[in-house]
């Protein structure tokens, strides 16, 4: 610094941390997944491969399960599952098959998401990918969230992922 002006500097730290796999943290993931018609094109190709993107990334000891919905309410299995090579490698091709087609049940999907966590102490996650726009069952934003909010008693952590240029950015 010049004599006139008060001197600075900056300062980056990152220490390496080497995590064995017996110090993660098991995770209940539950990934809820539009399949509407509104998703057709670029962005549901691309909303599929962030799930494929999830699922490659699970670790032994998690737990995972997926729903996919448009107007009906679809499961990958009908509970949550443990995490195995065997059922990823099955989540992935249930996830391939998915197409975009039908209404926006999103409340229905969330439901259905909320009943599969379990009490078993470890954290929750919903991954929630869609472009907000409820069109069966519940489409009042304002009493999905509500609804949301009374059907979480799991304290799930919610991700939501708003997919497209036309995303509805309030929900």
């Amino acid at each position: 610094p010049s004599a006139e002006e008060d001197g600075y500097f900056l300062l980056l730290s990152s220490p390496k941390v080497n995590w064995l796999d017996e110090q993660r943290t098991t995770k209940n993931v539950i990934c809820v997944f539009d399949r509407s018609g509104s998703m057709a094109g670029k962005k549901f190709e691309q909303a599929k491969r962030a799930l494929e993107f999830v699922l490659n990334n699970l670790n032994p000891g998690d737990q995972f399960n997926l729903i996919a919905y448009d107007t009906e309410v679809e499961l990958f299995r009908p509970q949550i599952q443990p995490y195995s090579e065997e059922d990823r490698q099955s989540a992935v091709q249930f996830v391939q098959g998915l197409y975009a087609g039908g209404g926006t049940n999103i409340d229905g999907a969330l439901q259905a998401a909320f009943q599969q966590f379990p009490s078993d102490g470890n954290p929750n996650y919903l991954l929630f990918m869609t472009d907000g726009r409820p069109t069966i069952g519940e489409t009042d934003e304002n009493k999905l969230l509500q609804l949301v909010q009374q059907s979480n008693t799991s304290t799930a952590r919610l991700f939501n992922f708003g997919v497209g240029f036309d995303v509805n950015s309030r929900l």
